[in-house]
């Protein structure tokens, strides 16, 4: 059945005449295929050589200032992806072949890989300090929540490479893969779903990631789609480039850069809505990866030895720039009653909504009018529910927050 997509509008692009990033000097010609820091000074970048294509890695520990090669297997293959658990100096390296290493940017060790399966591995993800996915060819995914010790194998319900994962909280996540697949969980990667939405065919998706709850995928083409609502439901997004996009990355709800071929930059303070052209003409490698060293520094990384380092603050946050209510979803996920817990900046009449992965409104209640402060609302018939996720909107006269909770 042909789909119809809604297309939502850019309503700004700009181009920066100031370089808005420094050039490092790598001194070494690897092209880098990902970046990844475990705290503000300590990075490391891998890739492959591009002569023999053996896998190459390097260490920073200076912020970036200067960068030192690890002493890598002479018969090592291309290194694809690397990511540190979020309190950690540990991480995860993966790479052709299934290969897999343990990263530790404290002591600036790499181990001898280990072997995760046989198939080409492309990304990474730590969903939390213990919780680790990786994803690649053919539609493989694995688990860990014990360093590595273990994996254990999961069902995506596609045979398509897994170019990028995004996990919300340890249950919620999503998978992006070629042919257009996105693919959610809500129980840990135990079971998957395909989004409503079929992009099938439409484009290859490279990256996925979330400003709160809007979220956004990229891809060859500069395609982009987008989800207002926490990924319940995504819909085309006019693009920024012809570029193939690459990687797309938010330090916080309203700051991110996203890179690709050609050397291509885009920055946003809007949490997408709008981005900002801040590409160089010295810069014309292929872009492979953004990654934050701290709320307001971004690297970048690519082909033949470069890495880019922002020389202004990435997290576009300033005082008041952001609707705020500190509110608080428990349990989450819930088989019972939900509670909301939120504190409100001024009195405010108060509505909560409850949306289903379809985009439909299945429960709605008026909380009334509530005096500044703390207050928990309990809304009714949410133990009603079916099991699945749930997008819970709460809306005063001066703001709305978003939450998805699941209901097992």
């Amino acid at each position: 059945m042909k789909q119809t997509f809604t297309l939502i509008a850019l309503s700004l692009f700009s181009f920066c005449a100031n370089a808005q990033w420094d050039t490092l000097n790598t001194q070494t010609s690897t092209d880098f295929n990902s970046i990844s820091f475990s705290d503000n000074w300590n990075g490391l970048a891998v890739g492959q050589d591009p002569i023999t294509g053996k896998g190459a890695a390097y260490f920073t520990v200076s912020a970036g200032l200067n960068w030192v090669p690890a002493n890598m297997a002479t018969n090592s293959l291309a290194i694809n992806d690397v990511g540190f658990f979020p309190s950690s100096s540990l991480g995860f390296a993966v790479g052709d072949s299934g290969q897999v290493f343990i990263c530790n940017t404290n002591v600036m060790t790499i181990s001898a890989p280990m072997q995760v399966g046989t198939n080409d591995l492309y990304c990474v993800f730590p969903a939390n300090d213990s919780v680790n996915y990786i994803g690649g060819d053919n539609g493989v995914l694995y688990r860990t929540s014990d360093y590595g010790t273990s994996w254990d194998t999961l069902d995506v319900q596609s045979t398509q490479p897994i170019r990028d994962i995004y996990f919300m909280n340890a249950l919620v996540g999503w998978i992006v893969c070629d042919g257009g697949y996105i693919g959610y969980t809500t129980d840990g990667g135990q079971t998957w779903t395909a989004q409503p939405q079929d992009f099938s065919g439409f484009f290859q998706c490279k990256s996925i990631a979330f400003a709160g709850t809007n979220g956004y995928v990229i891809g060859d083409g500069g395609f982009m789609v987008n989800s207002t609502d926490a990924g319940l439901s995504w819909n085309i997004f006019s693009s920024v480039t012809a570029q193939n996009l690459t990687c797309l990355r938010f330090v916080n709800s309203l700051g991110g850069v996203m890179c690709g071929d050609n050397g291509a930059i885009y920055r946003t303070n809007t949490g997408g809505l709008n981005w900002t052209n801040e590409s160089m003409t010295i810069v014309t490698q292929k872009l492979n990866k953004v990654c934050f060293s701290s709320d307001s520094v971004a690297f970048i990384c690519g082909e033949n030895g470069r890495i880019l380092k922002s020389n202004t603050d990435v997290s576009s946050v300033t005082p008041n720039a952001m609707f705020t209510m500190n509110t608080i979803a428990y349990p989450n996920p819930f088989d019972g009653d939900l509670h909301l817990r939120i504190n409100l900046e001024k009195a405010s009449a108060v509505m909560v909504s409850v949306t289903d992965v379809a985009g439909r409104i299945v429960l709605q209640e008026n909380a009334g009018e509530l005096n500044a402060g703390e207050h928990t609302i309990a809304p009714a018939g949410m133990s009603s529910l079916v099991n699945g996720m749930y997008l819970i909107q709460i809306t005063t006269s001066y703001g709305s927050v978003s939450i998805p909770v699941i209901r097992k």
